[in-house]
């Protein structure tokens, strides 16, 4: 495997695209920088302005910003992607899971999870999700809860 040295590290690595950005018009068809040394001066050229135009965009286009934000929460958060959300919402009937009610005031659905495992266990309204996670995710004590209820009405 051929091997290319940056000029602004001076560092060799592997002539991949692994390490070095695409470039048709370049011999090799290679960036001169490797992908560290190009990226880092993208984002040091003129911070400042970087910024200024990061918020500029997201001011004029605050739907694109915020689906983006809805994307990477669940991504991050869930590891769903927004099809697999609206899939598992479609699936429901557009219902929490656990007592079929719609969320107040329009607002999307929680993503329930297993706090140990990770694992995602359905769609719910915000009452349900705070009901769960005020009461630790413990069946025991949703037992308890529920004989208090029942004795108590």
């Amino acid at each position: 495997m051929p091997i290319k040295t940056c000029p602004k590290c001076k560092k060799s690595h592997p002539a991949t695209s692994e390490f070095f950005h695409k470039d048709p018009s370049k011999s090799g068809g290679l960036e001169s920088w490797c992908r560290e040394c190009k990226n880092s001066a993208r984002r040091c050229a003129n911070p400042i302005l970087n910024r200024e135009k990061v918020v500029d965009w997201k001011k004029r286009n605050p739907e694109k910003t915020r689906l983006q934000k809805r994307k990477r929460r669940l991504k991050v958060n869930f590891g769903l992607t927004l099809e697999q959300y609206d899939q598992m919402y479609e699936a429901q009937g557009g219902v929490c899971a656990a007592c079929g009610g719609i969320n107040p005031d329009d607002k999307r659905l929680a993503v329930d999870h297993n706090h140990k495992t990770g694992k995602v266990r359905g769609l719910l309204c915000s009452n349900c999700n705070l009901a769960i996670g005020n009461l630790k995710e413990s069946p025991e004590l949703f037992i308890k809860v529920l004989h208090y209820l029942i004795k108590r009405r």
